[in-house]
């Protein structure tokens, strides 16, 4: 059974979508739950640029502050994509396939469908990235004594990665073009070390600063 949360990510209840989250639907799943996951990492950063600018404004705090904003939006509703995709799947599989024809039809659009499926998770992966990097930043300029909040926030925001890019590996494993197969194969090994060097600099600039 797949059922989508009739609401959109910023007007649901927490207890409604983690009730949906636990059903035997299998939407909203892993993916959405990634997306939401960043996207409280994202907050924790805010919130530490927050506590900073409490202190005094800062333009490079308030311009990190509103980058984070602008990702967790982003994260959420590529979240909501992510339970929509699946549908799109659902459909493709559902197609007949009597004739040569119809089979032909039906594997091309269950290639779309899981290209599709690949790409929202990997957009997520690529603003993971990028809010990394962000939360590196609020922790070299932002206020000592909320270090662990950066910490933590970067750790949720790693995990959101980590999901998604076992999403993506996934989906690659049903493809049957090798193109496609080759540019998500590329992009999550690229990103698996990427996401390696983003956290080291990370846990380097925190040690930096709590010395």
């Amino acid at each position: 059974m797949t059922t989508i949360l009739e609401t959109d990510f910023p007007d649901r209840r927490l207890d409604a979508y983690l009730e949906a989250l636990a059903s035997s639907s299998v939407a909203p799943g892993g993916g959405s739950a990634a997306g939401l996951t960043g996207a409280l990492g994202c907050s924790l950063g805010q919130m530490v640029c927050n506590l900073t600018l409490d202190k005094g404004d800062e333009a490079e705090i308030r311009a990190l502050h509103d980058t984070l904003g602008q990702m967790k939006a982003n994260l959420l509703d590529l979240a909501q994509q992510d339970e929509q995709v699946f549908s799109r799947y659902r459909k493709a599989t559902a197609l007949p396939r009597s004739t040569e024809d119809e089979k032909a039809t039906r594997r091309s659009a269950i290639e779309d469908a899981l290209v599709v499926a690949a790409d929202v998770p990997l957009r997520m992966v690529g603003i993971g990235l990028e809010a990394i990097e962000i939360l590196r930043r609020v922790g070299a300029t932002g206020s000592k004594y909320a270090l662990g909040d950066v910490s933590t926030g970067a750790y949720l925001v790693q995990a959101m990665t980590n999901g998604c890019l076992v999403n993506v590996d996934a989906n690659i494993e049903l493809m049957k073009a090798p193109k496609n197969i080759d540019h998500f194969s590329a992009a999550s090994a690229s990103a698996r070390d990427d996401l390696t060097q983003a956290m080291s600099d990370l846990d380097t600039t925190l040690a930096s600063r709590s010395q």
